[in-house]
């Protein structure tokens, strides 16, 4: 899918779901009373309803080179998340998800020429994902402050090979990497909320990622190969070595700044700017290498706005246009991937609507609702110079999130 995915783990993939995705990824300082969104677990302690949430990410990718002159097109499409908030006290919120956490796909070809002469097809390609699942724990310590923490299983394969062909020859090199690795990784967090005049409120939020290293199985094969990709001999196999891979610390500081309702659980509108630092340096693949990547950094704006709860006379109306959620948001950064001494840059806008479900002969006490999100994200990723590789890209995304009151006491059914 990337060239880039050849670095590190592979491609990482945001923590933010549909909702905070259509903002710009902008949701570190943001409460949220109906939906999960793992990338502050404090915010989990804001939950009213036990919350489902599951989304699917559809992704179009054009790969252009200067020299030689390139241009490449693909997609790609999975399950991006599945997960379940639940309040378990007033004081008390609990999540659970799973989510991809990287990919690996790339397909790379390099022709040279050598001193005498002879023309040398290099061939990389990479593929695997590593999986994320989590659980996710939020206490409130006092009023309007919360704290949190993930603990999260990391596990995948990721898979690369080399191969170098020589015109003229029916003996070439083949080489076989297979990285196995799982282990835990952990997430704190904190929020604190400041009420303000006019039902207007002011929020902050941290995260914490903490250095963790993940057990890892490597088993290397090199062979000699026909023209036809037959193996013919192995020239070495060290077989199946253990080691480990090291994760590096993140670190994420946001604000938000929006007007309450008492007319629904959420905000009449929002606008929100987060900041995170990656340490890329700390990272470790199985050779005790930085693989590839350095100190990276992101900043993010983003916001929503509800028509029908900013307004009484458009709140009065049976119009349907004024329930939803309308999202617009933006971001930049330094990602952690270098080549050749240059690391890339990432910046792009993003949109999103949270679309209501009206749901029809509620029994009484009994609380639902439901939203579908859609989200996009228009983005750019590297540069043409310098013998790069610039990525544009699409990212649509679709969730579903269904609230429900659960423990309900009746006295009459």
């Amino acid at each position: 899918m990337s060239p880039y995915s050849r670095l590190g783990v592979g491609d990482l993939q945001r923590k933010n779901y549909t909702r905070g995705l259509g903002m710009g990824g902008a949701t570190i300082g943001m409460k949220d009373a109906q939906s999960i969104d793992m990338s502050n677990p404090a915010s989990y302690a804001n939950l009213a309803l036990t919350s489902f949430d599951i989304g699917v990410q559809f992704r179009i990718i054009e790969q252009q080179q200067e020299n030689p002159d390139v241009s490449v097109k693909n997609s790609q499409a999975g399950i991006r998340y599945f997960s379940i908030g639940v309040p378990i006290k007033d004081w008390w919120g609990s999540a659970f998800g799973v989510q991809p956490y990287s990919y690996k796909g790339y397909n790379i070809t390099n022709t040279r020429i050598a001193a005498d002469g002879i023309e040398i097809v290099d061939n990389f390609v990479g593929s695997g994902s590593m999986s994320q699942v989590y659980w996710g724990n939020a206490f409130t310590l006092f009023k309007n402050f919360s704290v949190g923490v993930n603990t999260s299983f990391l596990f995948g394969k990721l898979v690369e090979e080399n191969s170098t062909s020589f015109e003229g020859s029916i003996f070439n090199s083949w080489q076989s990497e297979n990285l196995g690795a799982r282990g835990f990784n952990f997430d704190l967090g904190a929020q604190y909320s400041l009420d303000l005049a006019n039902n207007k409120e002011l929020g902050f939020g941290a995260t914490y990622t903490l250095k963790s290293k993940l057990n890892a199985t490597m088993d290397q094969q090199w062979y000699v190969q026909s023209d036809g990709g037959t193996p013919i001999d192995s020239l070495n196999s060290d077989g199946v070595e253990g080691g480990n891979i090291t994760l590096p610390t993140e670190f994420k500081f946001g604000i938000s700044y929006g007007k309450k309702t008492n007319k629904s659980l959420n905000h009449a509108w929002l606008v929100a700017a987060d900041f995170e630092l990656y340490q890329g340096s700390e990272f470790k693949n199985f050779s005790g290498s930085t693989g590839g990547l350095a100190d990276g950094y992101r900043a993010e704006v983003g916001g929503f706005v509800v028509p029908s709860l900013m307004s009484e006379s458009l709140g009065k109306r049976n119009n349907y246009l004024s329930r939803i959620e309308y999202r617009l948001g933006a971001f930049y950064g330094q990602t952690p991937y270098t080549v050749g001494g240059h690391q890339l840059e990432e910046y792009g806008i993003s949109f999103g609507m949270g679309l209501p479900v009206r749901h029809k002969n509620l029994a009484p006490g009994e609380v639902k609702a439901s939203t579908v999100n859609i989200g996009a994200i228009l983005g750019r990723r590297g540069t043409v110079e310098n013998g790069l590789i610039q990525e544009n890209y699409l990212n649509i995304y679709l969730g579903i999130n269904l609230n429900d009151k659960w423990f309900i006491k009746y006295k009459y059914r």
